[in-house]
């Protein structure tokens, strides 16, 4: 027998879901399925996708080994952590698949880096504004000395050219 669901990652026709992030479109798949995920499971999980982005669902179920997927149950368990995004929030999910391949959605986590990097770059930037204005002020200092001190050996110069004819 063929199995023809290797060469598919999705059981439903991926045109209805939105943005890339399957969802499921009843429970019964997931009834069927009887998964016996606990806390450690969604921890591990989340990390394993994390780590081997861009894989095909057989791909992933070629090299899982903390717990027995086939590739149905593997893309039911996608769709199920992204149909109920707020019962796995922060744990396990939302995932994204793009070209029959599966990432993590990084959207918060990039952010947060961005945000880290903008306050970083914030401080860096007044830092430099700073040091551009204390430059600044010396530059105009020394013209302003040096422009006294000209203007004194002109005058002093002057002087002189004048007492000696």
């Amino acid at each position: 027998m063929i199995n023809l669901y290797r060469h598919t990652t999705t059981m439903t026709d991926d045109s209805k879901d939105i943005n890339n992030f399957p969802i499921l479109q009843g429970t019964n798949d997931v009834i069927q399925c009887n998964f016996d995920f606990n806390e450690r499971f969604y921890d591990t999980f989340q990390e394993f996708i994390s780590r081997n982005p861009g894989k095909t669902t057989y791909e992933l179920c070629e090299i899982i080994t903390f717990y027995d997927f086939t590739e149905k149950t593997l893309d039911i368990a996608f769709r199920l952590f992204n149909t109920w995004k707020n019962t796995y929030y922060g744990r396990c999910g939302p995932f994204m698949c793009k070209n029959c391949r599966w990432f993590v959605d990084q959207k918060y986590t990039d952010t947060c880096i961005l945000a880290q990097e903008n306050s970083s770059l914030r401080i860096q930037l007044a830092e430099y504004k700073k040091l551009l204005s204390d430059v600044k002020n010396d530059v105009k200092n020394d013209v302003k000395n040096d422009v006294e001190n000209d203007v004194k050996n002109d005058v002093k110069n002057g002087a002189e050219e004048n007492s000696s004819s």
